[in-house]
């Protein structure tokens, strides 16, 4: 009994401390980046808030020679450790990809960026580069 007793508390312990770690601040910066085959830069970046509200996730994208333009991906999200973004150069489209997630998509051809739910589906389009504005400063 004392050995399960003591192996559930390692395990609270390790799994609060991942929760911890995984809201906590420190991973301020860029996780992602691509230029696409069209010559587009495109990257994700995320920024500490707080606890309440750990990490502001946003994507941009700017054309060769071109002004940065800005999409919201989530600003109560956790910390990000494992981005990609994933060209498919056939279509022009840039998918966002967290922990092997699709969490977003740039059409860039069709100027469109758009969110996914959690089960994959979209859930929002707008419009591409939703405000001019550079990426921050890391």
């Amino acid at each position: 009994v004392t050995v399960l007793l003591l192996a559930f508390l390692a395990l609270t312990v390790w799994t609060g401390f991942g929760i911890v770690r995984s809201m906590g601040p420190g991973g301020d910066g860029v996780v992602a980046r691509t230029v696409t085959s069209d010559g587009v830069e495109c990257l994700v970046t995320q920024r500490w808030n707080g606890w309440t509200e750990p990490y502001t996730v946003s994507f941009y994208s700017r054309p060769e020679g071109g002004d940065w333009g800005w999409n919201y991906i989530d600003h109560e999200s956790f910390r990000w450790s494992s981005c990609e973004l994933m060209e498919d150069p056939a279509s022009g489209i840039v998918r966002v990809v967290e922990r092997g997630r699709a969490r977003a998509e740039y059409d860039n051809r069709g100027q469109t960026f758009s969110l996914y739910d959690d089960s994959g589906r979209v859930t929002v389009t707008v419009e591409a580069r939703q405000k001019l504005r550079d990426p921050p400063a890391f």
